[in-house]
């Protein structure tokens, strides 16, 4: 507690007095010791002392005694007789003063939920709180307390103090609650939380404006309010202090605090709900289209608001540091940050947005559906296409057809297949058809195959091509929630992979002739794409959105989705986004490369177990890393699963009963190489160049049923690399099998 310069003067007065009459006593009793006799202590010790305290009192005239024990007798009474009443009047205070603060705090409650009613209820029980306040603190009781010695002076100030805070909340209460309480009845809630891309239009624009219009007309008495605060004195009593400490630092800031708050309204939300009024989100839709014109009005506002959106997170941020309690500024901050960060996330896409949507041309894309349960190097067999097409500014999603309907069985007349690629993915099966260009694991390389070969068949030009597995299916049941299909199947987060891979072949290519069940699984497949397609539109809110960018970077990188461009330009784009499904180009960052197909008609893709690993690795001289890695492929298809399809080739593989007639590329990381290879299945492997990166690899040869084949070589990065390599490889349908539940026993029990 800081002294006052009265009490600094009252406490160096009764020090100097202490001073003078210890000095005094030194010397009297010096005096008096030489003056007389010596004596030994007597017997008793301390009583001999206690002898000398009554003799001393017995000493003092009883005229000079009764007055000095009245005097202090007084002085103790009339010390409780004030105590008690003030020790009473200051609990009935401070009642009143957190019923006030409650009062407070709930009307703010009641405003931010859009309950004007509440909101008034609260601010009329603290004016009825600042009422009685007033009253406590005028009570004679409170006079009298200003007369204790020492501490009546810090009282009186206290108290003119506490008087000046309830001049503040009750200006608060006129000039900002009451008339904020007025706009909410008006304009409803104003938590910005509600704003979402399903309400981006005009009656929101409405409320924010007229939000803003509430921060224009009460930022004078915001500011007022503020600076009276920081300046209201600090309490001599430490309780009181505590209570004030912080909302007086907010008040300090008020030269920061307004004018961000009036910045946020009038170079955030002002600019928002015109873009609102001016293009409403919800003309997104145009069915059967995307009104590209709605993304990019939002995406440019982004771009208009983002840094007034950085500065107002880093002024936070500073006051946060300067604050005792900076809770108030961080929550804000984290809220700041999290939508930085999905602006941030959002706009990594921009360029590849512009480059399609900006430069006003009209577009065509071709959509392919790889079919990972016919396993090939690249994800699967292309069953399906589709396309997507861009017209004055309109995005149309086109149905999934049948590849057989619009690739050919030959290759665009402008296409060279090279010696290697006939050699690595068989000139009998690749070289001399584009529908198996998914033989090759280099994405760009088959998606131009199957673009070229589109477009000459079909006389449009195709711009790029987008290649998903079913893989995404499943991870956009998080967006849609379940799908119930044609044929009363159900498919969701935990079954869609394996029912459109696994299940849906068994249930029809057991029931029905191989025409007709390619037919209705054609059917199944196509209606799913346009009903997940259909709903995750539908869904379409800021918090799907984040999670469908979740799923495209997920999905990415696990090659579930790929794009290429003919436009080099857009190509290099994809590039840097890690969607072009490329071969690993980059020596710095190692990839092992390790891709697999089942040549001949088959689905066998659920069945394929592919597990990979490396050691430590050994430093060259070169400065590059040597790995031993360790590759084992595992036929994992089930006796059950055999005998369903002793009757179908179609789901076994023609002629090879459930073996898998097998390819593997085993792929140095860029600028390394591959050497010392072996396995144990008598595998012969050859080493070879392509897209320049050293692989080994096997032409042809067979994994029987429950076999496993383990390669095992050494691949070795550039020289001067030491970055740990990653693993790349094609989605595979291990992860989404089912599991069958065992009968529990004891040594089941015991082996877990």
């Amino acid at each position: 507690m800081k002294k006052t310069s009265q009490q600094d003067n009252i406490f160096v007065n009764s020090k100097a007095a202490y001073a003078n009459h210890k000095d005094a006593k030194k010397a009297a009793d010096k005096k008096a010791k030489a003056s007389k006799p010596k004596k030994t202590t007597p017997k008793g010790g301390k009583n001999a002392s206690s002898g000398k305290i009554k003799s001393f009192f017995n000493k003092i005239p009883k005229k000079v005694w009764i007055p000095v024990v009245s005097v202090v007798s007084t002085l103790v009474v009339a010390s409780v007789a004030i105590g008690i009443p003030y020790y009473m009047s200051a609990n009935v205070a401070l009642n009143d003063a957190r019923e006030l603060k409650e009062s407070i705090k709930q009307s703010i409650y009641y405003l931010k939920e859009g309950d004007a009613d509440s909101a008034d209820a609260c601010i009329a029980n603290a004016e009825k709180c600042i009422t009685s306040l007033r009253t406590d603190l005028a009570d004679s009781k409170w006079q009298v307390a200003t007369y204790i010695p020492f501490a009546g002076s810090n009282i009186k100030e206290d108290l003119n103090t506490a008087s000046q805070a309830l001049d503040i909340v009750d200006e608060a209460t006129q000039t900002i609650l009451k008339p904020a309480s007025n706009y909410v009845r008006e304009l409803g809630q104003p938590d910005l939380e509600l704003l979402d891309i399903t309400n981006m239009g005009p009656e929101m624009a409405v409320r924010i404006n007229g939000y803003c219009d509430m921060i224009d007309d009460l930022s004078p008495a915001a500011s007022k309010v503020l600076y009276e605060l920081g300046d209201l004195p600090e309490f001599h009593t430490g309780m009181l202090e505590d209570q004030i400490s912080q909302y007086r630092l907010i008040g300090k800031n008020a030269d920061v605090l307004i004018p961000l708050l009036n910045s946020a309204s009038s170079n955030i939300l002002r600019p928002a709900a015109a873009v609102m009024t001016e293009t409403p989100f919800s003309d997104l839709r145009m069915h059967p289209g995307i009104n590209t014109a709605v993304i990019t009005a939002y995406w440019d506002l982004l771009d208009e608001i983002t840094p007034e959106l950085v500065e107002i997170n880093n002024t936070l941020l500073m006051l946060a540091q300067e604050a005792e309690d900076p809770a108030i500024y961080n929550k804000y901050s984290e809220k700041m940050v999290t939508i930085l960060n999905i602006i941030n996330e959002a706009d990594t896409y921009r360029p590849l947005y512009d480059n399609i949507v900006g430069d006003g041309e009209d577009k065509f894309f071709i959509i392919v559906a790889q079919n990972s349960a016919e396993m090939r190097a690249c994800g699967g067999f292309p069953g399906s296409i589709g396309n997507l097409s861009l017209r004055d500014g309109i995005l149309y999603f086109g149905d999934f057809t049948s590849i057989y309907n619009v690739i050919p069985d030959t290759h665009a007349s402008w296409i060279d297949i090279t010696d290697t690629e006939n050699k690595l993915f068989l000139s009998d099966w690749y070289g001399n058809n584009p529908r198996r260009a998914s033989c090759n694991p280099h994405f760009p390389r088959a998606a131009e195959l199957w673009g070229s070969a589109y477009q000459e068949f079909n006389g449009v030009e195709v711009d790029g091509v987008v290649s998903l597995t079913p893989h995404i299916i499943q991870r956009l049941m998080a967006v849609t929630g379940p799908v119930t299909l044609s044929n009363g199947v159900t498919i969701d987060e935990t079954n869609a992979v394996d029912y459109l891979q696994r299940q849906i072949y068994i249930d029809y290519f057991t029931t029905y002739g191989m025409d007709e069940a390619n037919i209705m699984t054609d059917y199944i497949f196509a209606e799913t794409a346009k009903i997940v397609g259909s709903q995750v539109m539908d869904n379409l809110n800021k918090d799907s959105l984040i999670t469908l960018l979740d799923i495209i970077k997920e999905s990415s990188q696990d090659r579930v989705f790929m794009m290429w461009m003919k436009d080099p330009e857009a190509e290099q784009i994809i590039y840097d986004l890690g969607f072009s499904g490329s071969l690993n180009a980059d020596p710095e960052n190692p990839a092992l490369g390790v891709f697999f197909s089942v040549n001949d008609a088959n689905k066998l893709g659920p069945y394929l177990d592919i597990d990979i690993s490396y050691d430590d690795g050994v430093l060259n001289e070169d400065g590059s890393m040597s790995y031993r890695v360790t590759v084992a492929v595992t036929n994992n298809i089930d006796e059950e699963t055999l005998e369903i399809g002793e009757g179908n080739a179609y789901i076994l593989a023609m002629d090879y009963g459930g073996s898998m007639n097998s390819l593997i590329y085993l792929f140095a990381p860029a600028g390394g190489s591959v050497s010392d290879f072996e396995n144990d299945g008598e595998v012969s492997i050859t080493i070879e160049k392509y897209n320049d990166l050293e692989l080994g690899f096997s032409p042809r040869f067979i994994l029987h049923p429950g076999e496993t084949i383990t390669f095992t070589y050494t691949a070795t990065t550039a020289p001067g690399v030491t970055t740990p390599p990653t693993i790349m490889t094609q989605p595979l349908i291990t992860d989404y099998r089912p599991v069958e539940e065992e009968e529990l026993t004891e040594e089941t029990i015991e082996e877990a």
